[in-house]
């Protein structure tokens, strides 16, 4: 079998491509998604209505194809709104959400915490039980939203708006009791 054979039958093979609905896996996250984030941390944070407004559906499709393709997009090509909602289609779509991993008692048994000091301690010991991969993804996602809503006054997102807009209430039912 020839190298050139080799290749094309390695890129040929969608379960390494497919990026969406996928779970977390080794140390760090998909290229793509990291990509994603710095791309709003440049192009982004400045845009009124980030992660709230919706660009066209058409587009976000097709560039969700093409990174379930195993294609990176030009993300310079496209507003800052297209990435933000791809951004957040994608977390969306990880099984098991990216804070739960298994652990959505102990979050539950946080929430239900009186004491603020003891809240705190249960969430960064539970944090610490996240895997490697889903701790970077958590901290990028993190210093993406403190800088759009520390540009509050242009984006118009403050960081309640932009924590309600990245978590599906069906899915994370304890979020107003936190």
């Amino acid at each position: 079998m020839t190298l050139m054979t080799q290749v094309l039958k390695v890129l040929s093979r969608s379960e390494n491509k497919r990026l969406f609905g996928k779970d977390l896996e080794g140390s760090m996250p998909p290229q793509p998604v990291l990509t994603m984030i710095d791309h709003l941390m440049i192009h982004g944070c400045e845009v009124e209505g980030i992660m709230r407004k919706s660009p066209k559906q058409a587009t976000v499709r097709l560039l969700k194809t093409q990174l379930d393709n195993g294609q990176v997009p030009d993300f310079h090509q496209f507003n800052a709104h297209v990435t933000a909602s791809l951004l957040k289609e994608y977390l969306r779509s990880i099984p098991g959400q990216i804070l739960l991993s298994g652990n959505y008692h102990l979050w539950i048994e946080v929430c239900e915490e009186f004491n603020e000091a003891r809240k705190m301690h249960l969430c960064k010991n539970l944090l610490k039980l996240l895997p490697q991969c889903h701790t970077v993804l958590l901290k990028s996602i993190l210093r993406l939203l403190r800088k759009i809503a520390s540009n509050e006054y242009i984006s118009k997102m403050n960081i309640t708006s932009l924590g309600i807009l990245l978590i599906r209430l069906d899915e994370f039912p304890i979020l107003p009791y936190i």
